[in-house]
């Protein structure tokens, strides 16, 4: 079994999934039951996804589940984490498969389980962004809303306030839009050196994207303020002097 293992992970580290895939299925139905499975089962699903067979994923991802609940009760507290896993992957596959209302349904169940805290920051972040693909706009904006206040130290933040600015925008709530996209700008929460690029670069998109959009459809004094709230995340001139630029011709419009 360790062999067998290690020549699939072999094989998926090299980018063969198919060896990869074939490997794990002749080392499943050799070794059916034993302390690999479980893992076994959760590596192979993902090798599946990865090529494209989504149900064949999932039958792997509940394999997991299955075959840990008839370890022994001793055993099973060393892969809960194995499980909690394939729980999360199985609310992935679905996303991935565009069957968003599923997956909707299994990351919410993902945020009751005793999980660490990131992890059920990043299901929540995923069943905001499941919500949103399933067309329901309304929940999407309030799952990232709420996403946002229960997490505020979250890597993805700034992604999330990104996608709540859009859709807003989209949904033509165009002052919530410009209330959300000012206050990842002015962002003064204490964020880590190591995330800082990250977050600069969220700001710059979202407010490039918000502050086009306003000067596109005349509304030229919010445009402005983006404009000004941008220029301030740099000191660097090849940054500040074409958003500089883009103020004088909001002013120029505004006949200012």
């Amino acid at each position: 079994t360790v062999a067998l293992l290690g020549m699939a992970r072999a094989y998926t580290q090299q980018g063969e999934l198919i060896k990869a895939a074939a490997s794990y299925e002749h080392l499943l139905k050799t070794f059916a039951a034993g302390p690999h499975t479980p893992t076994a089962n959760l590596e192979a699903g993902r090798i599946l996804r990865d090529l494209g067979s989504n149900k064949q994923a999932l039958a792997r991802f509940y394999s997991v589940i299955h075959t840990t609940l008839k370890l022994a009760a001793g055993d099973q507290s060393n892969y809960r984490e194995v499980v909690r896993t394939a729980q999360f992957e199985i609310a992935e596959t679905h996303l991935r498969a565009g069957d968003y209302e599923s997956a909707v349904r299994y990351f919410k169940r993902f945020e009751l389980l005793d999980a660490d805290p990131s992890e059920r920051a990043w299901a929540q972040f995923k069943a905001a962004r499941a919500t949103e693909l399933a067309g329901q706009t309304i929940p999407a904006i309030a799952a990232y809303r709420a996403f946002i206040q229960r997490n505020p130290a979250d890597d993805r933040v700034p992604e999330a306030y990104f996608l709540l600015a859009s859709l807003l925008e989209q949904n033509d709530q165009h002052r919530e839009s410009l209330k959300v996209t000012l206050e990842l700008l002015q962002h003064q929460r204490s964020i880590r050196q190591q995330d800082q690029e990250r977050w600069r670069n969220w700001q710059k998109r979202t407010g490039n994207q918000l502050a086009a959009a306003f000067y596109e459809r005349g509304e030229f004094h919010s445009a402005l303020v983006l404009y000004r709230a941008l220029a301030l995340l740099s000191d660097d001139p090849a940054w500040r002097l074409p958003l500089v630029y883009q103020q004088g011709l909001c002013h120029e419009r505004l006949f200012d």
